[in-house]
């Protein structure tokens, strides 16, 4: 009886143990894939103080979105205008990563179609020769180049602001994208509903030199002029400071790609200096440079502005309206009676 006691002693001890060890596995699992797809937390503030009502109202868009394994679409449209403003971010990780914006207008008087085209090549270490932190590829020595053809799924929330987060195979190189439909502060930075902010994050990235820098490779596409800018669009209407910017004008829009003058290197705020750019016909190359560091995290953006816009009321164009003025006092004018010459 004792010898039978024990037995059954025994089994419940080690089915309990199972049981203990089951749920543990289970815990970890669940702990595991939790980190894995875990959101990073944004501060998002959809209403920021340094918008007023009547411009928040006048600039808010309907987006639509479309997103595959590795590949993305932005579409967004005026929602109070009956001029017609399109824009499209066609976001790409398949080989190269690129983002190739699309704006398009048609008004009575005009019709706008700006293209251009971001493409992320590479990320080049070197150690600076001159001393001057910008990478120039005729003079600095160049410890290696990591090409950025290689990247995982795009993962997607939507979270008071579109979310699209794309990391290299490696984990050394990130891209967040936030998309929003009205003026939105995100982390501090405000984002309009032409714009898409984008983060670039840099992770253990494994120097070869304790002294190098980082610069990354950047190409620019379009069929617009380019034109490098001191003061951007965001700084002009008070919502922005400290940044530069590459504009690309065609007829009455402006496209741009536009980057903190800051990055934050392991918690300290450095400078972003970008090297010389190399034209071309239709394109441009560009470094944007970097310091010695485990994590880097700078932000830029992409966007669209219509001068057209400008002078549109509720859908209804000023222009026109200047016309109906300038018709009805020319009318009143010649109606005007005249005095009797006595």
């Amino acid at each position: 009886m004792k010898k039978t006691n024990k037995i059954i002693s025994m089994t419940i001890i080690g089915l309990i143990f199972i049981s203990l060890s089951s749920s543990s596995l289970d815990s970890a699992l669940a702990n595991k894939i939790t980190s894995e797809n875990e959101v990073p937390e944004f501060e998002i503030d959809t209403d920021p103080d340094e918008i007023d009502e009547d411009k928040r109202r006048e600039s808010e868009r309907v987006v639509t979105i479309e997103n595959n394994s590795n590949s993305a679409q932005i579409k967004s449209i005026l929602k109070y205008s009956d001029q017609k403003d399109d824009i499209t971010m066609d976001i790409s990780a398949i080989n190269s990563f690129f983002v190739k914006g699309l704006y398009k207008s048609h008004t009575i008087f005009n019709q706008i179609n700006l293209e251009f085209q971001i493409t992320l090549y590479s990320i080049i270490e070197f150690v600076d020769q001159n001393g001057n932190e910008i990478y120039e590829p005729d003079i600095d020595l160049e410890i290696q180049e990591m090409v950025l053809d290689s990247w995982k799924d795009i993962s997607y929330v939507n979270l008071s602001a579109h979310i699209f987060t794309i990391n290299t195979t490696n984990d050394v190189f990130l891209v967040r994208i936030f998309a929003v439909e009205g003026y939105t502060d995100v982390n501090g930075t405000i984002i309009t509903p032409s714009e898409i902010k984008i983060d670039f994050e840099f992770h253990n990235f494994p120097f070869m030199n304790e002294t190098s820098l980082l610069a990354l490779r950047t190409k620019f596409q379009s069929n617009a002029v380019f034109k490098l800018k001191d003061e951007t669009r965001g700084e002009d209407e008070g919502y922005a400071e400290n940044e530069d910017s590459i504009e690309l004008e065609s007829e009455s829009a402006v496209g741009y790609f536009a980057w903190a003058e800051n990055a934050s290197a392991d918690g300290v705020e450095v400078e972003v200096l970008s090297s010389p750019m190399k034209l071309g016909a239709l394109e441009k190359f560009m470094f944007l440079n970097y310091p010695h560091a485990t994590d880097i995290l700078h932000d830029p953006k992409i966007g669209f502005v219509s001068e057209i816009s400008a002078f549109y009321i509720s859908g209804f164009p000023l222009v026109m309206a200047f016309s109906i003025i300038g018709i009805v006092s020319l009318i009143l004018l010649i109606k005007k009676p005249k005095l009797n010459k006595k």
